[in-house]
């Protein structure tokens, strides 16, 4: 019973083996889609996952380096150039960057400072999917937008520097061409790179010469200065009397050296790369300085007076502040005060005349300004014009030249023709003495 169960099972298993070895069905080979599949060089692709230097373009922090010393410029934490990629459908489909203010490379080897804002290239297959990438730098300070363009667009902003060592360039400016002595001087020096980016933290000197009439407010002649974050430096300068009407000031790169580690304020034309303009990094700039004047009208150099003549004085100042002093003296006492009025004129008035000892001289004192001599000669004598009028001969009599009473004789030859006495009039007057 046994062995009939045996064969009953090696039967069932020889027709399971015939089955099998007789089935001649072909086997189905697997599929896989390609990595990148090809598509047209004029059909745009769809693009994702833009990046720079592989980094999600969202979460991209660093800030980009202007090129000022060619493509490896810049520390090592804000690079010059990065690549910028996007994720493509299909490969060799055209892919459009374009930087509004910055340069787009399709290869390092390109030439960076001539290189277009915009370029089209076409995708290739990349590791894990198609991809098209660039080389992105700007030579421009400020904000950078990057925008990628095929079906749909992708855009991203990035921030661009310059470098301190990038100083090439100095400028300044003065507040005004001209001024009057003891005016303030603004001076304001602006640093940029070989672009004419504004550079921060660059050091300069302003300087003025040490005998002009100029100095600072420590009564130094020359000052180093930082340029703020506007690539500016601004200095306050005091001009002085009585030192020249003609004043330099220069401003130059405190380290005048062309090195791509320091600065680039000696560099020549096409240095440290071709296309580069020739530094300039020492200027001058010159002001005239108005000096204080006082200038006397009135009375014309050499009137003479009657002693106890009373007269005015009219000048006009420049450079001087309206209500500032002034004394009319005598050797050193004081005869009168006035003082500057708008528009720098000045009016001193009922002065008496007085004749003065030997070697002493009327005198104008304005401020702090020098005496102004008043060339005026004062004689003991009162008689201050006599003139023919007709028959007559009129004398005009300084007033307070004689006490009242005095009597005034006119001779011929010695001979006294009239007579007549000074009265107690307060004012100038005539005597009227006939030919007889």
């Amino acid at each position: 019973m046994a062995t009939g169960m045996l064969l009953v099972g090696a039967l069932l298993l020889t027709a399971c083996t015939g089955a099998d070895s007789t089935d001649t069905s072909p086997t189905a080979a697997p599929t896989t889609a390609p990595v990148c599949p090809q598509g047209a060089p004029d059909r745009p692709t769809e693009i994702s996952r833009l990046t720079l230097d592989g980094v999600t373009a969202e979460t991209f922090a660093t800030t980009l380096t202007v090129p000022f010393a060619g493509l490896e410029a810049g520390p090592l934490d804000r690079p010059s150039v990065v690549r910028a990629s996007v994720v493509t459908a299909t490969s060799g489909a055209p892919v459009t960057f374009r930087a509004d203010t910055g340069r787009v490379l399709e290869t390092l080897d390109d030439g960076w400072p001539t290189a277009p804002s915009q370029v089209t290239v076409f995708s290739v297959p990349g590791t894990t999917s198609c991809v098209a990438s660039v080389y992105l730098l700007s030579t421009r300070t400020g904000t950078l937008t990057l925008t990628v363009e095929s079906i749909g667009s992708l855009t991203t902003t990035l921030e661009v520097l310059t470098s301190p060592s990038a100083a090439r360039n100095v400028s300044l400016e003065v507040g005004a061409p001209e001024l009057l002595a003891g005016e303030d001087l603004d001076a304001t020096v602006t640093v940029t790179d070989v672009f004419g980016n504004r550079v921060a933290n660059s050091v300069v000197i302003i300087s003025v010469p040490r005998d002009g009439p100029a100095l600072y407010l420590n009564g130094t002649n020359r000052a180093t200065v930082l340029t703020d974050e506007r690539g500016r430096a601004r200095v306050q300068l005091v001009t002085v009397p009585d030192r020249g009407d003609r004043l330099t000031v220069r401003a130059r790169g405190a380290d005048p050296r062309c090195s791509a580690q320091i600065n680039q304020f000696g560099c020549t034309a096409d240095q440290p790369f071709l296309g580069a303009s020739e530094a300039v990094s020492d200027v001058k700039t010159r002001v005239a300085i108005d000096q204080p004047e006082v200038i006397i009208d009135s009375p014309a150099a050499g009137t003479r007076l009657s002693a106890g003549q009373t007269f005015d004085i009219r000048a006009r100042t420049l450079g001087v502040a309206s209500g500032t002093l002034a004394q009319v003296k005598l050797g050193d006492e004081v005869l009168a005060l006035g003082s500057v009025e708008e528009e720098g004129l000045l009016s001193v008035s009922g002065i008496i005349a007085r004749v003065s000892p030997r070697g002493v001289r009327y005198g104008l004192l304005v401020g702090s300004l020098p005496r102004v001599v008043v060339e005026i000669t004062v004689v003991p004598f009162g008689i201050i014009e006599a003139r023919p009028v007709d028959d007559r001969l009129e004398l005009t009599v300084a007033t307070g030249a004689w006490p009242a009473g005095t009597t005034l004789q006119l001779l011929r030859n010695g001979q006294s023709i009239r007579s007549t006495e000074v009265d107690s009039s307060g004012d100038p007057w005539l005597v009227e003495i006939a030919d007889g």
